[in-house]
């Protein structure tokens, strides 16, 4: 289904009182266009061979799972495929946001950076190709052959160094600090304004997919550092605040990736001790933001919730989601998608679902997933 025309066409209208989006600086549902970026924010460099400036992330679908909605006992359950980005992954919203706001104040802008193997590294590395900019990935040797491969052929030029992320950020600041003034960017994975704000445009794009007078009861994210679940708090209390009940959101992550519960524990954030331990390694923040806490407690601090799975549920829940939508997802990813596709464990976290209950779930997506490693960890976990 094309929701980009579906909008553009007035067939899908959204609940909430247009003039919330304009107030809160998200896109507005009147102008579909502004969905992805609002065309006079956009950079003004093009492809190569083309007049039009470049969106980098896509309106992706809000599919509704029927079976689900049974399984768990309520109203619906839908689905927010943010997979299929260009990237694999969400993180092209931020990444795509914080490159093109920087294009703009520096226009002699080269090289993209970026210190992640991952998911981060993979936006970067998409959003700079589409700008005709030069990419550089600096990553650990713990980093996974198959990403360093997947990085070069999306573009990148990938710079192994040291044995663990810290010293690879490191190296990749030192480069950036050597740089002309305005013409290196080192992009931050989940922390930054303006990532926050790509992140938020999910909501957005939520709010006019879901039918007439519909308002979800419950959103569910997986959390790793804190840049998505941060979106999503600005988002929901931008566009609902005053209009009608916040949702409830779940924060979803794996025990041995488990700093945002660390963090709700505590009430601040703070190190992970152990380090990370889960196969979950896109949930590999040792400590979340600081934004993230802060976003919480503004939003209502009661309605974020945080969820802590196994590795095996994690697993379980991207093999019956693979099994449903036939679209493969990361373990990270998979957190969330565990709180859904086991009734008890979301009921866990909100008791307070009925029949009459929406569930919004973000598929956030992800690139270090082959059927290969789904074969290798189902025999793992037994699942």
């Amino acid at each position: 289904m094309d929701h980009e025309r579906l909008i553009r066409d007035g067939a899908l209208e959204s609940p909430v009182d247009r003039s919330l989006c304009s107030q809160s600086g998200l896109p507005s549902v009147d102008s579909p266009s502004q969905v992805i970026f609002d065309s006079k924010t956009l950079p003004t460099r093009m492809r190569a061979g083309t007049s039009l400036p470049l969106p980098l992330h896509v309106v992706t679908p809000l599919v509704p799972s029927v079976t689900l909605a049974k399984q768990l006992g309520v109203k619906a359950v839908y689905f927010k495929l943010d997979a299929l980005q260009p990237s694999g992954s969400f993180k092209i919203r931020g990444i795509g946001q914080t490159i093109a706001k920087y294009y703009q104040a520096h226009p002699n802008l080269k090289i993209i950076v970026s210190s992640s193997g991952g998911n981060a590294g993979m936006a970067a590395t998409v959003a700079g190709v589409a700008y005709n900019l030069q990419v550089r990935v600096y990553v650990p040797n713990s980093t996974p052959v198959m990403m360093i491969e997947r990085l070069q052929a999306a573009g990148a030029d990938v710079i192994v160094h040291g044995s663990v992320w810290d010293e690879a950020h490191a190296e990749a600041m030192r480069f950036v600090a050597c740089q002309e003034a305005g013409s290196a960017l080192l992009v931050h994975p989940f922390e930054g304004d303006d990532l926050v704000d790509g992140h938020s445009t999910l909501v957005a794009e939520i709010a006019v997919q879901l039918p007439p007078g519909i308002v979800p009861d419950v959103v569910v994210c997986a959390v790793g550092g804190g840049g998505l679940l941060s979106g999503i708090l600005k988002g929901l209390k931008s566009i609902y605040h005053g209009k009608c009940r916040l949702p409830v959101v779940v924060g979803a992550e794996t025990e041995g990736a488990r700093s945002f519960a660390l963090a709700v524990a505590m009430g601040y954030p703070l190190r992970l001790p152990g380090g990370i331990t889960s196969i979950a390694k896109s949930l590999g923040a040792l400590q979340v933001s600081d934004r993230v806490m802060e976003l919480r407690d503004t939003y209502g601090a009661p309605s974020v919730r945080s969820l802590v799975v196994t590795d095996a549920q994690a697993v379980c829940g991207l093999v019956n989601f693979a099994d449903e939508f036939r679209i493969l997802v990361e373990p990270s990813c998979g957190a969330g998608l565990a709180a859904c596709y086991s009734p008890e464990t979301l009921k866990s976290v909100v008791p307070e679902l009925n029949s009459e209950s929406v569930v919004v779930v973000v598929v956030c997506g992800g690139s270090m997933v082959t059927t290969a490693l789904i074969a290798e960890w189902r025999e793992t976990f037994d699942v």
